[in-house]
Formats: C-alpha cells, structure tokens, sequence
C-alpha cells in the first residue's frame, strides 16, 4: 500500500470527506490546509471541498485525492485505473491468485505487488538504456573510421615532415608510435569533450524535472566514466595501425622530394 508523504494535515481528513492535495497545488494556487476550493464532479455537479492536507509530489499517487464515499454520488460510471491493496499477511503470491480470480482472469487487469512494479519500470528504463547503448555502440564504430580517416589524410598531407624526420634518424617504430600517440590524444579528447557536454546535458534535464519528479537526483558514475575514456582511448590505438603502418613505410627520398 502507498501512503501519502505528508507535509501537513493528515490522511484521516480523506474520512472527513476533505480531499489531499499535493506540493504543487501549494505553490500554484496558493492552497493550504483548511482552504475551501470549488471541484466539478464527473457528473457536472459542481461544489466545494475543503483541504485536509498536503503531501510531497508523487507520479502514482497524482495531484488530488479524495474520498470513495465522496466521489461515488457523483459519478454514473466510476473508473479506476489503480486500486491499491493492502493484504494482512503481506504481498503473497496467494493473495495476488485471488485477486486475479475476482475479477474473473480479465486479461485487461494487472495484479502486481510492489517489487513488481518496481521490475516493471525498471524493464522500461533498461530498455531505453539498451537502445541508446547500441545507438552509442554505432557512434563509436563511425567515430573510429573517422579517426582513421583524419590520420590517413594527416599522413598523407605531412609525407614531407614525416620524411625528414627519417632523414635525421627518426625510427619506424618511433614513427608508428607518433601517429598512434595522436590518435589516443585525439580520441580521448573527444570522449572526455562528450562527457563534459553529456554530463551538464543531464544533471540540467534533472534539475528542471526536480520540482515535479520527487526525489530525482543526479548521480555520476565516475568509475564507468572514467571506462569509457580508457575504451575511447583503446580504440583510437586501434584505429591508428593502419594509417601508423603507412606512415612508417613511407620512402625516405620520396617524401621530401621537392614537386
């Protein structure tokens, strides 16, 4: 059972046939305990009710609550899209066979507890997770040609810098191991730039969804950044043997040869 995470008043005003409201009625409307406001019924009636409380924001409680016994009179065709039970032995699995069993095996209606509410969105997130994993899996596979790309022309437009540093003694390895340096430079600026930007990006998204979204924080897991700009790193080293190969193999006489 979910109860309400009261700021004032209490939840026996639902008992009194007063409604609870959340934070953002507060700050919107100006509500308070003890205010009379006006509601319209589902049947077009309309009258006043008074404010017995005030809880924290909440995205499965909703902004208003009331009672049945209040509600009912007015309504012709009531619907109700979450009921929550409360069973005196705890969520068992016979508990939740028997309430399957009430409402007659409706396939339309869900019996879950509350750790199967929580699996439930967090199947939603992970799934979301999983599509932008593989989205940022072929981001990085465009970014390695794309370094390759960047050392094949930088290769090709230094031919006669890389020359001369042959003519005065500069070794293939040590030729091989200029570019591929460049590429790890290059790829982990580009991974730890992203991370910058995509870290600011989420902690502002967090702080505008903070007044309606209760409890939302930002957490940074430094230790799987920290993996990503060592993966960006690796894969930059990858991405340099062939254009550090063709450096190494260029002609000394060729390549600072005068057009």
């Amino acid at each position: 059972m979910i109860v309400p995470n009261m700021v004032s008043g209490s939840t026996a005003a639902l008992r009194r046939g007063e409604i609870l409201v959340d934070q953002d009625h507060v700050v919107n409307d100006g509500w308070a305990v003890g205010s009379t406001v006006p509601v319209t019924y589902p049947d077009g009636s309309s009258g006043r009710l008074t404010v017995g409380g005030v809880y924290r924001n909440s995205e499965v409680l909703g902004s208003v609550l009331m009672s049945g016994s209040v509600l009912s009179p007015h309504s012709t065709a009531p619907f109700y899209s979450t009921v929550l039970v409360k069973g005196g032995t705890g969520a068992r699995a016979s508990l939740q066979q028997a309430l399957k069993d009430s409402t007659g095996d409706n396939p339309l209606i869900n019996v879950r507890t509350k750790q199967q509410m929580r699996d439930h969105f967090s199947s939603q997130i992970s799934l979301l997770l999983d599509a932008m994993y593989a989205l940022l899996a072929l981001s990085v596979i465009i970014a390695a040609l794309g370094v390759v790309n960047t050392l094949a022309m930088a290769v090709l437009k230094r031919k006669r810098e890389i020359g001369m540093l042959g003519a005065v003694g500069l070794s293939r390895s040590a030729v091989r191991r200029m570019v591929r340096l460049e590429s790890v430079l290059i790829a982990s600026f580009g991974a730890a730039l992203g991370i910058a930007i995509g870290s600011f990006l989420a902690w502002a998204g967090v702080r505008l969804l903070s007044s309606a979204m209760t409890g939302l924080t930002t957490v940074f897991p430094y230790a799987q950044l920290a993996a990503y700009v060592v993966g960006a790193a690796l894969v930059g080293l990858l991405a340099a043997l062939w254009p550090a190969r063709r450096a190494a193999r260029l002609n000394v006489l060729d390549s600072i040869e005068t057009d």
